[in-house]
């Protein structure tokens, strides 16, 4: 009695618990949940400890397919979190990608490239015309967490991985359009 207590809130944990035995992973994925390992979970919780964390919550979310899930992040309680810009719906994901694959590879990767541009200048509140396709998107002044953002919502729509390894420096829209649409492993038979 009397000692201070740490309230942590954790997404879905893969591998153990109810989600594992229940077989709900693939679900809480499909939503926007991904599942954290148990090891990330005690990391986590180690780290959160040790800094004397009141309360804190920890997960990975991509917020986009999560919103149309829990419709209260589109609250402004929510904002901070849940950007209106991550909202791309699977109805659209799907639309945008059955199009991609209809298209010849250059056709498609010049979408892609049109696509994120309005993405990125969407984070850099900028005219995506004015972003050159051939220049690294540094030169954008494109920052970590700006890159971050840009990573989160392009993912999002792509419903692909990406990480922060895949925007490194002399990463240009150009070359991001032809990652994203070799990972989306469009026209792979052509």
């Amino acid at each position: 009695a009397g000692r201070p207590g740490t309230a942590l809130a954790w997404g879905p944990v893969g591998g153990t618990g109810y989600v594992a035995r229940s077989g709900m992973g693939p679900a809480m994925t499909g939503r926007g949940l991904e599942l954290l390992t148990p090891a990330e979970v005690l990391a986590t919780a180690d780290r959160l400890l040790a800094a004397g964390t009141d309360v804190a919550g920890a997960g990975r979310y991509r917020w986009g397919a999560a919103r149309h899930l829990l419709p209260a992040l589109a609250t402004p309680r929510f904002a901070p979190l849940a950007p209106s810009s991550s909202t791309a719906s699977p109805d659209a994901r799907n639309e945008l990608l059955s199009t991609l694959a209809d298209l010849p590879a250059d056709e498609a990767i010049g979408r892609i490239t049109e696509t994120i541009a309005r993405l990125l200048a969407g984070v850099l509140q900028t005219d995506p015309a004015g972003l050159d396709p051939t220049r690294n998107v540094t030169d954008f002044g494109l920052d970590s967490l700006l890159g971050m953002q840009f990573l989160v919502q392009t993912r999002d729509l792509f419903d692909i991985r990406l990480g922060p390894a895949d925007l490194a420096t002399g990463r240009t829209l150009a070359h991001f359009a032809r990652l994203i649409h070799q990972r989306l492993e469009l026209n792979a038979g052509t």
